[in-house]
């Protein structure tokens, strides 16, 4: 069956645009308490707790996600439109549909420069990878989650269950306890995969977030970072139109999307608010349960 020990989050570094986002990449990640930057971007945590997550630049169009496990010969591969995802996935090149041609305009309000993009008689707000660098430069705590959202006009829901249910087997995965289809990943040792998590003193995070939802159009990849900003300050950093936040979630994180050369993926980043909270970890093992 093997064991879950990697989450590789491949991105695309095969056209200039590329190369210069990575680089934003890294200085961004790098602010990160639990990353660390070398060749790649890998989390920072304990060694004996697995999954880790790294992001990898990989020569090709479209990012892919690699679920990596400690057996080499499992290697089963799904698609959610552009996005390729799976176990053990190589990092060669994929072919691609391609992306409509947009029109970009760079303007300025009081928080610094954001994007306009028109693709199709269609307009949308959002900032490039630098653009949110600049306005969250040692503003930055750690990565909570990533993660990455599906909806069943790209995957069917039994294609996407059988995924699920496959990797929870190889994993500590546990479900949402209000019942929406957002399971959570939680890094472990090898002796809590086989029993249980029962120790929440441990910084697990990152988490891995997956998102089944009939809202997605488009697979999206996100990353939810918590920050040293109050709630008034990041919703200064990230007015309308390009900050926005989701219906119940208004108290916890503001939500920008992020401009980037890839095709027909997009990505979503989620700044978290300062908070003394306890992470919501244990309260997932606890009140929502192990996938079996």
């Amino acid at each position: 069956m093997g064991r879950l020990t990697g989450i590789d989050i491949q991105i695309p570094n095969r056209s200039e645009t590329n190369l210069s986002d990575n680089k934003y990449f890294a200085e961004l990640f790098s602010q990160l308490g639990n990353f660390r930057v070398k060749d790649y971007i890998e989390t920072s945590f304990s060694d004996s707790l697995s999954p880790r997550t790294r992001l990898i630049p990989s020569p090709i169009s479209n990012p892919k996600i690699s679920f990596i496990t400690d057996e080499a010969n499992d290697t089963e591969v799904w698609r959610a439109g552009e996005l390729v995802f799976g176990f053990n996935l190589s990092g060669e090149k994929m072919t691609n549909k391609g992306h409509p041609e947009s029109l970009m305009e760079r303007l300025t309000d009081q928080s610094g420069e954001y994007t306009k993009i028109s693709i199709q008689n269609n307009t949308y707000f959002v900032l490039t990878i630098k653009q949110l660098l600049d306005r969250f430069n040692k503003k930055l705590v750690e990565l909570n989650h990533s993660g990455m959202n599906l909806g069943p006009k790209l995957i069917s829901k039994l294609e996407y269950l059988h995924f699920r249910d496959k990797l929870a087997k190889k994993c500590n995965m546990y479900k949402y306890p209000t019942g929406e289809e957002w399971p959570f990943i939680i890094p472990a040792t090898r002796e809590e995969y086989l029993k249980e998590i029962d120790n929440d003193t441990k910084n697990r995070n990152p988490k891995f977030e997956l998102v089944f939802s009939k809202y997605h159009s488009k697979p999206v990849i996100q990353f939810d970072i918590k920050t040293n900003l109050t709630k008034d300050e990041v919703f200064s950093l990230l007015p309308k139109p390009y900050g926005i936040s989701f219906e119940g979630l208004e108290n916890f994180i503001r939500t920008v999307f992020v401009r980037v050369d890839w095709d027909n993926t997009l990505l979503r980043f989620d700044l978290g608010f300062k908070s003394k909270n306890k992470d919501f970890g244990y309260w997932l093992i606890k009140e929502g349960g192990r996938y079996r």
